[in-house]
């Protein structure tokens, strides 16, 4: 409208005369703390010019209006000189313009910016017409206030409040850990984003009669919304949220302008899965008891609790929720229509903020400010979006679950379980693993199959070699479908060894003749095994077994005959993990599922007849099947490294281009001894890597060193690998990638929903690579291996990895970290529970607690800390006590 610059400068200038606070600056006292003090000038006359618009080549009118506003909004105050409020008024056209208030945080807050923009209106309306000010004088100026509330809280109520947050805090409030887009900054930057949304007003009705059932605000309802989505997101049960909160108690207040804002934490306890209702109850609580003792600054609140200080995250909250009815506001200023002109915001206070707006409208103006060293504006329109869908879900059904809420967006789902788990692919399902090699034996018998050293093994002479081993079985009665462990130096044998065990109908228990005697000992004895398979320099050093003993260097009776049939399910070999209880835990692992990991590994990564593969790895690794198998079942070469090769990085470069390597599979503590070398990688290699996670800077330096690098990802529950990715530009992450063949990845929350996109979650593994389960441990594989509801298959199940990972939007799997205390050393499971069980049998030890300490570039310490037995505090104590420290 057609603006009267003369009537609007008088108001502007009327506001600045009636509050001491628009006239004051800060400068330091003269006390040793140099504590700054207020100085209100007598006088202060705004300039108000009005200024034309410069509209640079290329911008339209309001981008260059935006341009200037943002430029002036950036300057920053000096809090002694002042003045601490500015004004701009730009001319845009005859009957449009903007004006631009900025006003320091010090002297301002939400309730002040609504308030100056009611004085205005009505002095302008004044002023216009000839009127003089219709507004009534001020009782108190905020100086007044200062000192009222300073000495209010000095005579006890400061401590009476602080002793109701103490007992509201007893214990350290945990971050809120949100799932970010890039790492958390080691120091907290303040650069930020926003992203706007609207609450259709037919949702905010309806929130409005929810809390109405229950005696609820609006606020508080929203509020609960919000937090349930955090600890949605999170998985935290206590989730803090700051709100700010007007704290204008007295009625003389209400007129003034100034910063009486105070922030309140709101920290509520989700746990035990309420009803939204129920959970609405609780944050009602909450409020009500912060609102009682809303007075504290929040400043001597943090002093007060003193928690540990982490320069990445401000204190006590991490999230900021901010709702204010506007309702009330009219934006006609006589004749004048006033509309925001909006600004994107620059900067963002905490990891991400909240503000609910209720306009003349009955709907909502959301706006969600983030930081954006932490998240990408996709992320948070996700966000928000699932917001939405949480509030629908909540208006709908307020008895169900917290956890149950819906919060996937449309389609999400079909994409999740799915779209995203399409592998569906042939194979041979009524072959073994021998059966395959068998084939390969006949198309190519004078081919190479096998290297170790000096020596060479053409298919024929491997599979005639292993008959020898599976007769030699056979001769000592040892049945089908039993267990034959077998403990064997690196080379040709023990290849031939695990071949000829499988021919022999049985299953194959690989130990390595490192392992210390005691777990050596437990292992026969818990498998229960038929047969010891090893050779004559190990047996001092193997520990007693009932079972009969072959050693493959000695001569033994050999009698050819029919080597009996299976099936797909039987099994072909059980390897042993570490258990959290102080006993390893043997995994049981059928032909079928190893044949679907094969044959779906030659198709990616991919491996042809002219590959030749160098095997590294120990065969009570299981990866190690991987190594063996897949080149013998294409018609590849198989060279095995020595014990000797596999730990120094010389001898791996030796073979590596000796032997004209052309796949190598490795941990990446492998990789890196390599890359630290004088190793230059070559053009030719195809590397995979796996076994634990694969840092950034390594997978950077690997995959500009050879030919392609490829992130494989899985558990020996699952068959040695369920997923993989290939790793291509340095600025990519290392994702876990996709399921391999025949395989479905869910991620999914502690009550057994779909996580959406980039909300993490434990990862579940089902399809045809899932194993039997663990041996005689019929409680522990009932716990981890659960019911595959997501299949449609009666009868089918899932593995609970124990791994917190999450879908990225572009249908790639991210691992974060365990959700136990399970860790990877050198590409081992090491339950940290089995090493706390050892210690604390030693007499001299209480108890016990293990802790992995991330060193970065990949690097894991365990440390161990002992009371010792003259101490009190049990594992449980400690424990809590570590992770406050």
């Amino acid at each position: 409208g057609e603006l009267d610059v003369d009537a609007l400068r008088q108001a502007l200038n009327e506001i600045v005369r009636r509050h001491e606070v628009l006239r004051t600056t800060l400068v330091e006292g003269e006390s040793k703390e140099g504590i700054p003090v207020q100085l209100v000038a007598e006088q202060l006359e705004l300039e108000v010019l009005l200024e034309e618009l410069v509209v640079v080549d290329g911008e339209d009118t309001a981008s260059a209006a935006r341009r200037v506003l943002e430029a002036a909004g950036a300057e920053p105050f000096d809090l002694a000189l002042g003045p601490l409020i500015r004004v701009r008024l730009l001319h845009l056209a005859s009957d449009d313009h903007v004006l631009l208030v900025i006003m320091h945080h010090a002297i301002s807050d939400g309730w002040s910016l609504e308030l100056f923009l009611k004085e205005m209106r009505e002095l302008y309306a004044a002023f216009r017409h000839g009127k003089s000010s219709p507004l009534a004088p001020l009782p108190v100026q905020y100086g007044d206030y200062a000192r009222w509330q300073r000495d209010w809280l000095e005579a006890g109520e400061l401590e009476r409040q602080l002793e109701y947050w103490l007992d509201k805090f007893p214990v350290e409030l945990p971050a809120l850990d949100m799932p970010t887009d890039r790492a958390r900054p080691a120091v907290q930057g303040y650069r930020g984003a926003a992203v706007r949304f609207e609450i259709s007003a037919e949702l905010v009705a309806s929130l409005e009669r929810l809390g109405g059932t229950q005696g609820a605000t609006l606020f508080m309802v929203l509020l609960t919304a919000y937090k349930v989505l955090l600890s949605r997101y999170t998985g935290q049960e206590s989730v803090s949220v700051g709100t700010p909160i007007a704290n204008r108690g007295q009625v003389q207040l209400e007129p003034l302008l100034g910063f009486f804002v105070n922030t309140l934490v709101m920290n509520t306890d989700l746990s035990g899965q309420p009803s939204f209702e129920a959970a609405l109850q609780r944050v009602q609580e909450t409020c009500l008891g912060a609102y009682s003792h809303q007075d504290i600054p929040f400043e001597r609140l943090v002093e007060a609790i003193n928690p540990t200080r982490d320069p990445s995250r401000t204190p006590l909250f991490q999230t900021l929720f901010s709702y204010q009815d506007m309702s009330s506001v009219s934006l006609d200023m006589d004749e004048v229509a006033l509309t925001p002109f909006e600004l994107p915001g620059t900067v963002s206070r905490t990891d991400m903020t909240l503000w609910l707006t209720r306009g003349l409208q009955s709907g909502l103006h959301g706006l969600l400010e983030y930081s954006t060293d932490l998240f990408d504006a996709q992320t948070i329109e996700g966000f928000i979006e699932r917001f939405q869908v949480l509030l629908e879900g909540i208006v709908a059904a307020p008895k169900t679950a917290i956890g149950k809420l819906p919060l996937l967006l449309v389609n999400e789902r079909e994409q999740l379980v799915q779209e995203w788990n399409d592998t569906a692919a042939d194979y041979p399902r009524e072959l073994r693993i021998h059966d395959l090699i068998a084939a390969q034996v006949k198309r190519t018998p004078d081919g190479i199959a096998l290297e170790f050293e000096d020596e060479r093994l053409s298919y024929a002479e491997l599979d005639e070699r292993a008959n020898e081993v599976a007769y030699r079985l056979r001769g000592l009665g040892i049945e089908p479908a039993t267990l034959v462990a077998v403990c064997l130096e690196r080379s040709a044998d023990m290849v031939v060894a695990l071949l000829g065990v499988l021919k022999a109908g049985c299953a194959y228990l690989p130990l390595d003749p490192d392992f210390p005697s005691q777990r050596l000992s437990f292992i026969f004895e818990d498998a229960n095994v038929s047969c010891l398979l090893t050779e004559s320099s190990l047996r001092e050093r193997l520990p007693e077994t009932r079972a009969p003993l072959l050693a493959l260097d000695e001569a033994g009776e050999i009698e050819p005959g029919p080597l009996v049939s299976g099936t797909p399910n039987d099994l072909a070999y059980v390897i042993y993990t570490s258990g959290s209880t102080g006993q390893p835990k043997g995994v049981q692992v059928p032909h079928g599922t190893v044949v679907n990991l094969l044959m779906s590994m030659a198709e990616e990564p991919g491996f042809t007849a002219e590959d030749t593969m160098l095997a590294v790895t120990t065969p009570a690794f299981d990866i190690s099947v991987l190594e063996m198998f897949l080149p013998l079942m294409v018609g590849g070469r198989l060279v095995v490294a020595s014990s000797d090769d596999v730990s120094s990085a010389e001898r791996l470069q030796d073979l590596l281009s000796g032997k004209g390597i052309s796949v190598m599979q490795a941990t990446p503590s492998t990789w890196r001894m390599l890359m630290d070398s004088s190793w230059r990688g070559g053009a030719h290699l195809k590397a995979l890597c796996g076994g634990e996670a694969l840092p950034q800077e390594l997978a950077t330096r690997v995959a500009q060193s050879v030919g392609s690098l490829w992130n494989l990802y899985g558990p020996t529950e699952t068959t040695i690998w369920s997923s993989v990715y290939r790793f291509a530009l340095p600025t990519d992450p290392v994702y876990i990638g996709r399921p391999i063949a025949n395989t479905q990845l869910y991620v999914l929350d502690s009550n057994g929903e779909l996580c959406p996109f980039g909300v993490p979650g434990e990862l579940y593994i089902g399809g045809d690579g899932v194993t039997r389960g663990y041996l005689n441990r019929p409680e522990l594989t009932a716990e981890r291996f659960v019911a595959d509801r997501f299949s449609g298959i009666e009868g089918t199940r899932m593995y609970r990895t124990g791994d917190l990972v999450c879908y990225r939007d572009n249908g790639m799997l991210e691992y974060l970290q365990r959700l136990d205390d399970q860790v990877k050393v050198r590409g081992y499971r090491i339950e940290l529970g089995e090493i706390e069980s050892v210690l604390g049998t030693h007499e001299a030890v209480n108890s016990a607690v293990v802790v992995a300490h991330e060193m970065g570039a990949g690097d894991t310490r365990l440390v161990a800390y002992i009371v010792p037995e003259s101490g009190e505090m049990d594992a449980s104590t400690l424990r809590e006590h570590l992770r406050v420290q």
